[in-house]
């Protein structure tokens, strides 16, 4: 008879072997977790990689399109800032080393950009 006292309960017989079934099921599905885990993990990395290789391109593209390089070579370190690009159609290369004019804050960007779409247009 079970009661309260009992703090555990030996399995024998039909127990025993759904115990050994549980204990299997635990067991495969944790192994099918770590698997899952070590694909995932490793998607991740090839997807990263592929994604800085293809940005390493694009970013060459959009540095000589904006005529920022010479010899070859970028001109200064530059980062890209779009957000303004979905909604306003604008989107500026700053450069990260320098606190030019262009550098100026969104005021600025944006009165270089106006100052640009009126020469151009």
């Amino acid at each position: 008879m079970i009661t309260k006292e009992n703090k555990s309960v030996q399995l024998t017989g039909a127990s025993l072997e759904v115990a050994r079934e549980v204990h299997e099921l635990h067991n495969r599905a944790h192994a099918a977790k770590a698997a899952l885990e070590a694909e995932y993990e490793r998607n991740k990395r090839l997807l990263v990689e592929d994604a800085r290789a293809d940005m390493g391109v694009l970013w060459s593209k959009l540095l000589k399109t904006a005529g920022l390089v010479v010899d070859g070579e970028p001109e200064g370190d530059w980062e890209i800032d779009a957000s303004y690009l979905d909604e306003h159609g604008l989107a500026f290369l700053i450069r990260k080393d320098d606190e030019s004019e262009s550098n100026t804050g969104l005021a600025g960007l944006l009165a270089a950009a106006l100052r640009r779409n009126q020469t151009t247009h």
